[in-house]
């Protein structure tokens, strides 16, 4: 019988979060007096919350404790453990492959009702699912077959129609009890020993082996085990090669996944969240008076602008909100959409009206300018001011433009980013920091605390690197419209910047906009809010007193 329907687990299949659900449990239960070692935790994951606890609880403190520690595991893991899952690489690709084979793909996880829509949105898979079901529609979660089976009548399939996906031996178990046969992938731990011995008919390294396999999924209705091929007659010398290189990659990836999920432990979250558009994004909300907002540059995040100390100055005159931009720090970034300036500018507009922050003034940093400013353009009324620091305004030829966007490209740069890129930003990134702070020594405190891990991550070098290939037409699209803006804008830049041009951009868009200020760094590199704090926040205070007439009259006065 030819397969309808692939019906997909969500953690560890296509959400990278079996970690985080481990380290969720571990903590909920030594809050109520378990000391549970974390390899015990972590084996059972893939249960539902009542099987996991009977594992691992002692007899009769699932009856007494279960209830409690269930509900409290769960706003645990809602808003410390949550926000640092990300999606698997290739997912959204292999659901559109599978819909164009005219196959229907399907959600059937024990996770909370609540927890599916960030899951589907980490993924970018909301618009392509046609059924979905958790642990909440059932009375028995898996390893029990109740939710593969509500799936099959929800999809009004037979069993031997359908064929399920899942990392754990507990979604192949269920599966097979529902009379499903079971596709294994290796990325959420479990051994392929362990998932063939539960009943895997095939078995991929990750949804992107998956699509790269696609060929090879066992679609047509046979139960061969495929993926993997136990006794094969003849192997090439190129076909071991091939095999040992995708092998060797793979256990790269998982390394790679590992050592970021590490990074985000020890550097959690400190701010908040706002959800919009599908859009996760964490914030820092500190000090009174009158707003101030501030926008990181490409590969950085709100700890970078902490750690110059303009943050603390600021707060202690103003309201100042520092927002990790879409793909960075703690803010995730949905595939599907091109994250311009105008686009991150949209999702920063409705933020700040979520907020209740009119008019602040809006600081950006080197790519963050280009936020700030297609903010003003569209919305002219929604900003007081801007202060521009080292941005780059002009479209001009740069080599690292084509040197460092290779890790957006689909496909290849998912590749790359799990694999050698990591490794490589290792090595260059003590050469890139000298850059940019140069002429200026990189300072102590960046030295010390910056977390270099945390940008290394393959899913902030993908934004870095989309906005890597981004940064000249944006600023191309945007300069044609510059004499427009009529609202205070303070520029400030330093003369020896080695990232952007001074003359080429900061001196020239002064010139664009003689009603704005520039400010100039005598001899200051790319990063001189860390080497001139204070000039900027006397940038910051000029455009925060200035009266709102004055600029009207000087721009009407050019």
């Amino acid at each position: 019988m030819t397969v309808k329907a692939v019906i997909f687990d969500i953690d560890g299949t296509l959400i990278d979060s079996v970690d985080l659900h481990a380290e969720a449990w571990q903590e909920a239960l030594c809050q109520f007096g378990h000391d549970i070692p974390y390899d015990k935790i972590r084996r059972q994951i893939g249960k539902g919350a009542t099987s996991l606890m009977a594992a691992l609880l002692p007899e009769g403190e699932l009856e007494r404790q279960g209830a409690e520690i269930e509900r409290y595991r769960s706003d645990l893991f809602k808003e410390k453990y949550l926000p640092r899952a990300a999606a698997f690489p290739g997912v959204r690709d292999l659901f559109m492959k599978l819909k164009m084979s005219g196959l229907s793909v399907a959600l059937a996880s024990s996770c909370k009702a609540s927890e599916m829509p960030v899951y589907e949105r980490l993924a970018d898979i909301e618009d392509i699912v046609d059924s979905k079901t958790c642990g909440d529609d059932v009375d028995r979660s898996k390893p029990e077959p109740d939710i593969f089976e509500a799936m099959l009548r929800r999809l009004g399939v037979r069993f031997d129609e359908a064929i399920a996906v899942g990392d754990t031996p507990y979604d192949a178990e269920a599966a097979g009890h529902a009379g499903l046969r079971t596709i294994g992938v290796l990325s959420g731990g479990f051994p392929e020993a362990a998932l063939r011995q539960a009943g895997c008919i095939a078995i991929y390294r990750d949804p992107a082996d998956m699509l790269a396999n696609y060929h090879r999924l066992p679609l047509g209705g046979s139960s061969r085990p495929h993926g993997r091929p136990a006794k094969p007659q003849r192997k090439s010398r190129a076909g071991i090669l091939l095999l040992a290189s995708a092998a060797a990659l793979g256990v790269q990836a998982l390394r790679v996944r590992r050592r970021a999920r590490r990074a985000e432990r020890e550097h959690p979250p400190h701010g908040r969240f706002i959800e919009l558009d599908g859009v996760r994004l964490h914030y820092l909300d500190r000090g009174e008076g009158p707003p101030v907002v501030l926008l990181h540059g490409n590969g950085a995040m709100i700890e970078e602008l902490q750690i110059s100390g303009i943050v603390d100055r600021l707060a202690r005159r103003y309201r100042v909100v520092v927002f990790d931009r879409p793909g960075f720090g703690h803010s995730n970034r949905p595939r599907g959409r091109a994250w311009t300036p105008a686009a991150q500018a949209e999702l920063l507009r409705k933020a700040l009206k979520e907020l209740g922050i009119e008019r602040p003034v809006v600081l950006g940093h080197s790519w963050g300018t280009l936020v700030g400013l297609a903010l003003a353009l569209a919305h002219p009324d929604a900003v007081s001011g801007l202060v521009l620091v080292s941005g780059y305004y002009f479209p001009t030829a740069r080599v690292d433009v084509a040197l460092l966007s290779p890790p957006a490209i689909p496909v290849l740069g998912d590749i790359m980013r799990y694999t050698v890129s990591p490794a490589l930003g290792r090595l260059l990134m003590p050469k890139l920091m000298r850059k940019i702070f140069a002429p200026a020594p990189v300072t102590a405190r960046f030295a010390a605390e910056f977390p270099t891990e945390l940008a290394l991550r393959p899913w902030q070098i993908r934004a870095s690197a989309e906005e890597t290939a981004l940064m000249i037409p944006a600023a191309a699209a945007q300069s044609r419209r510059y004499g427009s803006l009529a609202l205070p804008i303070a520029i400030v830049a330093g003369t020896d910047d080695q990232m952007v041009d001074f003359e080429r951009q900061a001196r020239r868009l002064h010139g664009a906009l003689p009603h704005s200020e520039l400010h100039v760094v005598a001899g200051g590199g790319h990063m001189i809010h860390h080497i001139a704090p204070d000039r900027i926040v006397a940038a910051v205070n000029g455009l925060a007193t200035r009266p709102p007439e004055k600029v009207a009259l000087d721009a009407a006065a050019e």
